[in-house]
């Protein structure tokens, strides 16, 4: 069986929530647990947070405000030679159920896997070619360019899945004060 990590993506602003969405409580917890017990309940046991929070595994960002990409190259970069696989999960996904995970794990090809229409989740298959485009991409975001999420996954030839109804609405994410409340009101 494949060693896989699981990293959260929790080193953002949350400018557009007005806090951070990692704390907010859900479910008798923080958000950011939440997600890891998302994980756990996958068979994802090594799970790491792209970001600092207290009680988990950090990966520094090595290039500090560079969005998604910066966190998920610093987590390549980190975890390359550790694991053979990494899924990656932001932390403003509360309705993500351990079946979605689950979905891509199994799918994953030679590269990686993730859903139509969203770039998040997604899980790759670590090599030295994408530990490479990782490389790339850091250099470019030292130098002050941006590169989407979706960009680096066609850099990382992913598959793209496409997912029920029901994984539809686990993989969409809350990024205001509206869409929090909104996710509340109905648990």
């Amino acid at each position: 069986m494949d060693k896989v990590a699981g990293v959260i993506l929790a080193g953002g602003k949350s400018s557009r929530m007005g806090r951070d969405k990692a704390l907010l409580p859900f479910r008798g917890a923080r958000l950011i647990d939440h997600i890891a017990e998302t994980l756990l309940s996958a068979c994802i046991a090594d799970i790491f947070v792209s970001g600092n929070y207290a009680g988990f595994d950090c990966i520094n960002d090595t290039c500090s405000g560079a969005g998604p990409v910066g966190g998920i190259c610093s987590a390549v970069t980190a975890l390359y030679g550790r694991f053979e696989k990494i899924i990656f999960v932001p932390v403003d996904l509360p309705k993500l159920e351990p079946n979605a995970i689950q979905v891509l794990l199994q799918a994953c090809c030679e590269s990686g896997a993730h859903f139509d229409d969203e770039p998040l989740p997604f899980l790759i298959k670590l090599s030295s070619k994408i530990r490479d485009r990782c490389g790339s991409a850091q250099a470019k975001l030292k130098g002050g360019k941006k590169i989407a999420v979706w960009q680096i996954i066609a850099d990382f030839e992913c598959i793209s899945l496409p997912p029920t109804p029901e994984i539809s609405k686990q993989i969409a994410g809350i990024n205001t004060a509206d869409e929090w409340e909104k996710i509340i009101s109905n648990e």
